[in-house]
């Protein structure tokens, strides 16, 4: 019974819960739970006693993306070239997505190579979303190719939108297919290799014309990634 009564001071404390004690202290009418989940955060190493909560060892926000959601980012970090090709890049997505709970099993880079084109690359799941939001960005992956998204495109993977104009590595020429630059595939960071880069403006609002720029860089030179949830 004392179990039951000391766990409901959590609800009062952290918010609404159950959960059952990993250990009890009768000297101190403590409780110890080792990890309940309220409302969107899981709490770990949590101490109660009659009336309040001690401590609580930690908490992780749980995953941000409601069932099937898609979303789409630009990467906060950038890169050189050289950043090991369209495997290592779709890893660099999910890595992004996942520092930031935002969920989802399966990242694809918008990013072709020399036998890959992007729009083939990216299996169409769409609606894709502004991160962590109900808002609409692209509704089909050719809306991507053909530079028309509904909302401004170039929000990282906090959901945070990125106020200059920004680069991303794509090896893609308009309407999805392959261009012949790619810093060797994605392997070189060198000066005298190039890599086709898009570079959206204003944020990639439909209200610039056009809301993409396609041009070469130099693979030494920073650019971010485009990320497509799966």
């Amino acid at each position: 019974m004392n179990r039951y009564v000391i766990i409901s001071c959590l609800s009062a404390a952290l918010g609404t819960s159950v959960a059952i004690a990993d250990s009890y202290d009768p000297a101190t009418n403590r409780l110890t739970v080792d990890s309940v989940q309220v409302g969107d955060t899981v709490y770990t190493s949590v101490v109660i006693t009659v009336g309040s909560v001690i401590s609580v060892g930690g908490s992780t926000p749980v995953s941000q993306t409601p069932s099937g959601r898609k979303y789409v980012f630009a990467t906060t970090a950038a890169f050189t070239g050289d950043f090991g090709g369209t495997s290592a890049a779709d890893a660099i997505c999910a890595n992004a997505a996942a520092a930031v709970h935002l969920g989802g099993t399966s990242w694809k880079a918008w990013l072709s190579d020399g036998t890959a084109n992007a729009i083939d690359r990216i299996n169409e799941v769409g609606p894709w979303y502004r991160p962590g939001t109900a808002t609409v960005t692209l509704n089909t992956k050719t809306d991507l190719a053909f530079w028309q998204p509904a909302t401004p495109i170039l929000y990282n993977e906090s959901g945070t939108l990125f106020t200059t104009n920004v680069n991303v590595w794509t090896g893609t020429s308009y309407g999805g297919n392959k261009y012949t630059s790619t810093c060797n595939n994605w392997q070189s960071n060198s000066f005298s290799d190039v890599g086709y880069i898009w570079t959206i403006v204003n944020g990639g609002t439909l209200a610039a014309v056009p809301p993409v720029n396609e041009s070469t860089s130099t693979c030494n030179a920073n650019s971010h990634l485009l990320c497509l949830g799966q």
